[in-house]
């Protein structure tokens, strides 16, 4: 299973990597980066633990036959 928080930050990185100035941190139980043209991004820095007996929104859609293509637009 992919981390989604260094997935998220490892994507912020690819996208600003050349754009300007990076900096980034952790402070108050979130982690931060920022790009000197504007751009930030902060996660907690953990993910809560799931809630026993109760099945994640991944479980919930693969119950449901969807695919995460089939969430993605709710218009369709």
């Amino acid at each position: 299973m992919r981390d989604p928080i260094l997935a998220g930050l490892t994507a912020f990185l690819v996208e600003h990597q050349y754009c300007g100035e990076l900096d980034g941190g952790r402070d108050n139980g979130s982690i931060w980066l920022q790009c000197s043209c504007g751009a930030h991004i902060t996660h907690p820095a953990s993910i809560p633990a799931p809630i026993p007996g109760r099945p994640s929104k991944a479980a919930n859609h693969q119950l449901a036959g969807l695919d995460a293509e089939d969430t993605q637009d709710p218009g369709r």
